[in-house]
């Protein structure tokens, strides 16, 4: 099992910039790397958090929007 934790990013924004990366793209990462995604909650989101905000932002540090996976890898 493998656990991925990471700041939400949004397509159209320096993301590399603002330490942020679209939840989908880490999907496709596993994928290609031969995890399977088993689950993921919402228990780490933010919907106050605009996605234009560099993570560590005094306005938003501590703050932002989140995504939690659950990956497996088939044996």
């Amino acid at each position: 099992m493998l656990g991925v934790i990471d700041h939400s990013g949004t397509e159209g924004n320096d993301n590399a910039k603002l330490r942020r990366i679209e939840e989908q793209k880490v999907r496709e990462a596993a994928k290609r790397a031969g995890f399977e995604v088993v689950g993921s909650s919402d228990l780490l989101r933010n919907p106050a958090d605009d996605l234009s905000t560099g993570v560590f932002d005094p306005a938003i540090r501590g703050h932002t929007d989140r995504f939690l996976i659950k990956l497996r890898k088939p044996m």
